[in-house]
């Protein structure tokens, strides 16, 4: 989280699963397609971050 500015204990993950006929989404928005599997991210954030840090926080991210 050292790319987001986040303290080391500021730790909140929420984890849950739903019933397939709970999913709800157009399979082909702003993208070239997704199937059933696809993963959601949904990120809380308290403060403001630049463009620059939330985007080498997605970047490092995706990247693992």
């Amino acid at each position: 989280m050292a790319e987001f500015d986040v303290p080391s204990a500021d730790k909140f993950q929420f984890i849950e699963q739903a019933a397939d006929e709970q999913h709800i989404y157009d399979p082909n928005y702003l993208s070239d397609g997704r199937s059933a599997r696809f993963v959601l991210f949904h990120i809380f954030a308290g403060k403001p971050r630049s463009r620059r840090r939330n985007r080498g926080f997605i970047v490092g991210s995706v990247r693992g």
